[in-house]
């Protein structure tokens, strides 16, 4: 019986350790390709959304730049950290562009601030302040990130593009240009004065009236307080010379002080200014072009009408909710949908291409752009 048991026991030693062997061979084989899966995931996530098809991404770098039948100057501003990466900034093809790179706290940057309180509008009134008796025509005011999380989608979601394409005449002629078309529910209505609760989207709104009172305090009267402030977000803006000549000199100095002295936390009076801008330079407190006309007038991209700019929006939303809800699991368990998902991102991409190089070739025509009248107009 003993000798029995020896063999029964090496036979099942033998099964067993095959069976081990086999176990450990095939986990390895799913671990390299679940390895495999989830990198690829990854790589497709790590692809942004809004990035368009190679297909144009190529059509816009030959798109030509306006025409204009002078040569405007232009000072670009750049608000950013210590840290923050500007290189882009050298792959401007605007002529007679100077840069100036503000960073918050640098000692040794050659403009500088030494206070965040207010972020970028701390940045931007200490340039308007001290910039303001050597103007060029023109001044964009940007953040340091060339593709921000508020930058277009149908810009290439690129600072590059929608600078090297932003049309100078178009905002001589309105003074004040949000570089942001896109509403987002921000127009025509956004900041209540008169709110009295605080909310997570708008933690500023409780103190837009004091700000606003504070801010266009009028020595010679009182000021009129509006219901309501609206414009796109998010404080990337070009401004004439004239358009910042027509505030005094020492109003700038006012609102750096109000700046660097209030007790808001630091972030609320930079939103609060996403809002007010339009109303220091226009004295409008609702500025909100129509956004498929000022993207056609201001960028040269001319969907034919609002409902194809809408479409455009749905299918890239589709697209980024496609890219974001992939996971291991529907490419491992599900591999029939996941083939699908990706045949329906590749027939979207396709769509969107279409789409966008149309809008491209509209936008070459003067005639086009020129035939769509106000962009305030609906």
């Amino acid at each position: 019986m003993i000798s029995y048991g020896m063999k029964y026991s090496a036979s099942s030693v033998r099964k067993s350790l095959r069976f081990t062997i086999l176990t450990l061979f095939t986990l390895a084989a799913c671990i390299k390709y679940t390895n495999h899966v989830y990198e690829r995931i990854e790589n497709v996530k790590r692809r942004t959304a809004f990035l368009p098809t190679p297909y144009f991404q190529e059509l816009h770098k030959i798109q030509p730049l306006p025409i204009y039948p002078r040569e405007y100057t232009v000072n670009l501003v750049v608000a950013a950290r210590r840290t923050d990466d500007v290189s882009w900034t050298s792959y401007l093809p605007l002529p007679n562009l100077t840069t100036l790179i503000y960073r918050w706290g640098d000692a040794d940057a050659t403009y500088s601030s030494t206070e965040q309180q207010g972020n970028e509008a701390m940045i931007y009134h200490t340039y308007l302040h001290d910039f303001y008796d050597k103007l060029p025509d023109i001044t964009i005011f940007v953040h340091a990130p060339q593709s921000p999380w508020d930058a277009e989608p149908f810009l290439f979601s690129s600072l590059v593009y929608t600078l090297s394409h932003l049309d100078l005449e178009q905002v001589m002629q309105r003074q004040y240009v949000n570089l942001r078309t896109s509403w987002q529910g921000e127009c025509s209505a956004w900041l209540n004065t008169n709110a009295t609760n605080a909310t997570w989207h708008a933690p500023e709104e409780v103190h837009m009236r004091q700000m606003f009172l504070d801010t266009f305090f009028s020595a010679t009267g009182p000021v009129d307080i509006p219901d309501i402030l609206a414009q796109p977000c998010c404080s990337q803006f070009a401004v004439t010379r004239e358009a910042v000549s027509s505030v005094d000199k020492a109003e700038y100095a006012r609102h750096i002080k109000l700046l660097s002295r209030t007790d808001l936390p630091q972030s609320i009076p930079g939103r609060a200014w996403e809002y007010m801008w339009q109303y220091l330079f226009l004295k409008k407190v609702i500025d909100c072009p129509i956004e498929w006309k000022a993207l056609c007038k201001t960028y040269h991209v001319c969907f034919e009408r609002a409902a194809d700019l809408e479409r455009f929006m749905e299918l890239r939303h589709e697209k980024e909710s496609l890219i974001l809800g992939w996971s291991f699991w529907t490419q491992l368990l599900q591999p029939e949908r996941a083939a699908a998902e990706q045949q329906r991102l590749k027939d979207i991409e396709d769509d969107i291409s279409i789409r966008m190089a149309l809008a491209l070739t509209n936008g070459l025509d003067a005639g086009w752009r020129a035939s769509l009248g106000n962009v305030y107009t609906p």
